[in-house]
């Protein structure tokens, strides 16, 4: 058994404050059986591994290797320039600040959830004289 892949499950999923039926449910599986990759007394197979892979955005490599968390910093998604500037301006924060600016990242996130912004349509649109 790979000793860092029930880890980085955890971790994955604990990053992304979800519970093990939520990852398990988008899977396809039974919480019992996600739970068990994650503490480490069952094996996923290989195509089990791959929908891990898919659902958390990382690369398999990342999960079963010790040294792949160096290569995922940027194979995720390349960073657009406003993105560089943000996670910039967001490192240069004290630890406080940092934590306010998560919160809040969090409260937009659910008012994008539960208001999504439509784009309006360009059929008949039309300025304002």
């Amino acid at each position: 058994m790979n000793s860092f892949l029930p880890q980085k499950l955890h971790q994955l999923r604990k990053n992304r404050r979800l519970r093990q039926e939520d990852v398990a449910r988008a899977i396809h599986l039974v919480r019992q059986t996600y739970s068990g990759y994650e503490n480490g007394v069952r094996t996923p197979p290989p195509e089990t591994l791959i929908l891990l892979a898919d659902f958390y955005q990382v690369p398999v490599d990342y999960l079963l290797r010790e040294d792949a968390s160096e290569k995922l910093a940027g194979f995720c998604y390349p960073l657009s320039v406003t993105e560089k500037d943000i996670l910039f301006k967001f490192r240069s924060l004290s630890d406080s600040l940092k934590k306010d600016a998560i919160h809040y990242m969090c409260f937009l996130d659910l008012e994008n959830a539960a208001h999504p912004v439509t784009p309006p349509s360009k059929k008949g649109h039309r300025r304002k004289k």
